[in-house]
């Protein structure tokens, strides 16, 4: 019989490998009511739910700067640089965030739900329960517990692209232009007719595309050929080759090593986590 401590240790040995094959993977989760220091990251390989129920944040995420106070959320995200101190005049804000990865992430990126620029929150004190309800989750290390909190971001992220939503609704050029992005995965993107397309230059589609999309055209399209790969990979039984060309893929072991660096595994290994999830 196991005591109670090797118990312990087999529940949270069991919780870290369910997170390493599982298609999101919490990276942190915090909390600080009164929060004062200059915090300043770069080259980061997860993204994050930055929330501010109240006080004040000076905040740079690449080259866009902000001065908030209040209820504000934003996201950072892989390669980003981002750099936040408490607004001068405030001295402090309350700071909640959770960090994660994976294969779902990259789902919610072609899905439109990640990343976004700040956006106010109008009732800070009950979105504040949410984020909280979040990392109470995560924190609990169990199966089920962690699978709600994978759950309950996507809901935030899902009312957050609601409320951006109502706000503002995709100009049409960028509409057809993700659409055509989608549709031409198997070949390389032709930039100046996608851009005559849209009735801009070159460099105006693409300072325009980053601007609404919160990252370059090549970034999201890498995103989006990993995530219609993992659709086929779940979906049918093609061999790794014949999908790597249908996204655009011309060497298979580029693609590869591409799915790994955005996803944390090979093609193969989630394809075999799919299986192996479906048969359970």
């Amino acid at each position: 019989m196991l005591s109670a401590l090797g118990m312990d240790y087999l529940r949270r040995l069991l919780y870290y490998m369910i997170m390493l094959h599982d298609p999101l993977r919490f990276v942190h989760a915090a909390s600080t009511p009164h929060h004062t220091l200059t915090v300043e990251r770069t080259g980061m390989a997860y993204y994050g739910l930055q929330f501010m129920a109240c006080g004040g944040v000076d905040l740079q995420i690449d080259t866009q700067q902000y001065a908030l106070e209040g209820g504000w959320i934003w996201c950072t995200y892989p390669g980003s640089y981002f750099r936040y101190a408490p607004l001068a005049g405030v001295g402090y804000w309350h700071h909640r965030f959770v960090t994660f990865a994976g294969p779902r992430a990259e789902t919610w990126v072609t899905e439109g739900l990640l990343p976004f620029p700040p956006q106010r929150v109008p009732d800070p004190e009950a979105f504040g329960e949410r984020m909280d309800g979040i990392r109470e989750l995560i924190e609990r290390k169990e199966r089920f517990s962690y699978l709600q909190a994978m759950h309950a971001l996507e809901g935030i992220l899902l009312d957050l692209a609601a409320a951006r939503t109502e706000l503002v609704e995709r100009p049409a050029w960028l509409q057809l232009l993700l659409g055509r992005l989608r549709t031409g995965l198997s070949a390389l993107p032709g930039y100046p007719a996608l851009a005559e397309e849209c009735h801009m230059s070159v460099s105006t589609l693409r300072r325009q595309f980053k601007a609404h999309m919160g990252m370059p055209i090549h970034t999201y399209l890498l995103r989006l050929r990993v995530s219609v790969a993992q659709e086929v990979l779940t979906e049918t039984d093609l061999p790794l080759r014949l999908i790597a060309e249908q996204v655009g893929y011309r060497d298979i072991f580029f693609f590869c090593r591409q799915f790994r660096q955005l996803t944390g595994i090979s093609p193969g290994q989630y394809r075999r986590m799919v299986q192996s999830s479906m048969s359970g």
